[in-house]
């Protein structure tokens, strides 16, 4: 190597540093930093809104009343597994169920329904009822009112929902349950 190679050589690694060592910390910039907290401050409003918000209305409300009987309310029809989990627990012979297409529920798990104007009287076991406080339309019939001893004890009663989707139908099948039903199911 010729001396101005070695004395360019030298003279380049006097100002570029090793780079086996690590390079001083670089301090955040203003701009980083205002970014960062504004971005904190955004976090905070929208957590702050979010446990502000006022509680949803449940889609179905189970609650007893002083005379024996039961009342279900219906909000909406939507995911019925926690009504059901609670009138099972109750030892409550009511489901609610969401209709499904025929294809996908074949007749072998629709269950026993009973036919209307056969011996089994609903209107004696339940009252179908416009909840006072209701979020549907006037007339809108949303809230099951019923006895639970008044059910026999071969059979079940099933509420879906009417063609409008708020309004309940109600059917009786025989034990054991449907698995499934349909939006309009045959006898």
């Amino acid at each position: 190597m010729t001396r101005f190679r070695q004395a360019l050589l030298e003279e380049l690694m006097t100002r570029v540093p090793d780079p086996t060592m690590s390079p001083a910390p670089r301090r955040l910039s203003r701009h980083l930093a205002l970014a960062a907290a504004g971005g904190l401050a955004a976090m905070a409003a929208i957590v702050a809104l979010i446990v502000t918000l006022p509680d949803t209305v449940p889609a179905y409300a189970l609650s007893p009343d002083t005379d024996g009987y039961f009342k279900i309310t219906f909000n909406e029809f939507a995911d019925p597994a926690e009504i059901n989990r609670a009138l099972r627990d109750a030892g409550i012979r009511v489901r609610v169920m969401l209709p499904e297409p025929a294809a996908a529920c074949p007749p072998s798990r629709r269950g026993d329904r009973v036919p209307t104007g056969s011996s089994v009287n609903l209107n004696a076991m339940l009252v179908l009822a416009e909840d006072a406080g209701s979020v549907h339309d006037a007339g809108s019939l949303n809230v099951a009112r019923f006895q639970p001893d008044s059910i026999p004890a071969d059979m079940i009663v099933v509420f879906m929902p009417n063609q409008d989707g708020h309004t309940p139908t109600v059917s009786a099948y025989r034990q054991p349950e449907p698995s499934c039903v349909v939006e309009d199911p045959t006898p």
